[in-house]
């Protein structure tokens, strides 16, 4: 039994079969397998979405909304520990 690769993450997508088929065949053509032309697809897909005009401000949204609910929820740990008595010792806020 092979052993998964750390560096990896498996997915699963369902696929039209019509869409399966073109794949199949791309694969066939290129002689190369059904994944790797997934895999070449996906990456022109994130290279064609990472150079979209408003794909900068969607992420710094992303980044900021994250660092919120993060707060957040270090907050709500933190009244958690003073209520059983055993608080972090307070970190001042790290500059980004």
């Amino acid at each position: 039994m092979a052993t998964a690769d750390p560096g990896v993450k498996t997915t699963s997508i369902k696929l039209d079969p019509e869409r399966h088929a073109q794949l199949v065949a791309l694969a066939q053509l290129d002689k190369a397998t059904l994944n790797d032309e997934i895999q070449r697809a996906l990456a022109e897909y994130v290279e064609r979405r990472g150079t979209s005009g408003d794909l900068a401000a969607q992420a710094q949204a992303m980044l900021e909304d994250i660092e919120r609910e993060a707060e957040q929820r270090k907050q709500a740990v933190r009244a958690l520990m003073r209520s059983t008595g055993s608080a972090p010792a307070a970190k001042g806020k790290r500059d980004g």
